[in-house]
């Protein structure tokens, strides 16, 4: 899920990741889409880390089309492929 706004080009908000919201850092929006990171915590055992989740969105009608590589942490991470669209609302509206 996510949330965005928007001033001059520059992109805040959130992103959700494993259904939890991450605040939106360096992010930058222009004509042909969008990019951002967020970071989140892994814990095995008593040891933990930071990731880094490095978000490039590219427009496709009214669609966006998403890759996320992740870094950090305790395995190799390959990039994640996917598309986002506009939920709609109860009432209809978008």
């Amino acid at each position: 899920h996510f949330q965005f706004t928007s001033t001059a080009g520059e992109l805040g908000g959130s992103a959700s990741f494993l259904r939890v919201p991450r605040g939106i850092l360096e992010g930058r929006v222009g004509p042909e889409g969008l990019s951002f990171v967020t970071h989140s915590r892994e814990s095995i055992g008593d040891a933990s880390a930071t990731l880094v989740h490095r978000y490039r969105g590219r427009w496709d009608g009214d669609a966006l089309r998403f890759t996320m590589q992740t870094e950090g942490g305790s395995s190799a991470h390959v990039p994640v492929e996917f598309v986002a669209r506009r939920a709609v609302a109860a009432s209809g509206a978008r």
